[in-house]
């Protein structure tokens, strides 16, 4: 989420508070909760269902899932062949969170059979995994309106 929607937010939040500055951590959201709930942290960035109701927050913006699947796996234009049924090689984010238990959900909505082969603890080790191995990854990204041509070419 830091990615999509708090770096882009940096030169905005400079030009109201010019000598401010960003401390980016990847942390469970519970500990950020937490980290924020006892003044550790000013700011943290989770998802809408997670903060505490004593605590004041605000929406910044939307992420949705893509599955990332690398192209040697891909024999058509169309993507079909990859999900002929067969169990496909996938690599997921440790922490068993949100984003594994609605991977593993949209997957079965869409008839697809996921053989988990791989645990990341960050998101670039879980793209990196997609780059050098046949995996393929469910991860978290802006609406396609927020895509500039460099975030698509290779």
């Amino acid at each position: 989420m830091l990615r999509w929607l708090a770096v882009p937010l940096l030169p905005k939040l400079r030009q109201v508070v010019p000598a401010i500055l960003g401390y980016a951590r990847s942390l469970p959201t519970a500990q950020i909760v937490e980290e924020v709930s006892l003044g550790r942290l000013d700011v943290g960035i989770v998802r809408a269902d997670t903060p505490r109701r004593d605590l004041e927050f605000e929406s910044v913006g939307q992420l949705g899932y893509v599955l990332i699947v690398p192209r040697r796996l891909v024999r058509s234009r169309s993507g079909e062949e990859v999900f002929s049924g067969r169990p496909i090689p996938y690599a997921e984010l440790t922490g068993g969170g949100v984003l594994a238990s609605t991977a593993a959900s949209v997957a079965k909505d869409a008839g697809i059979s996921l053989n988990r082969v791989l645990q990341a603890d960050t998101v670039s080790l879980l793209l990196a995994a997609v780059e050098h191995e046949d995996v393929v990854a469910f991860c978290r990204c802006p609406p396609p309106q927020h895509y500039h041509l460099s975030d698509l070419q290779s």
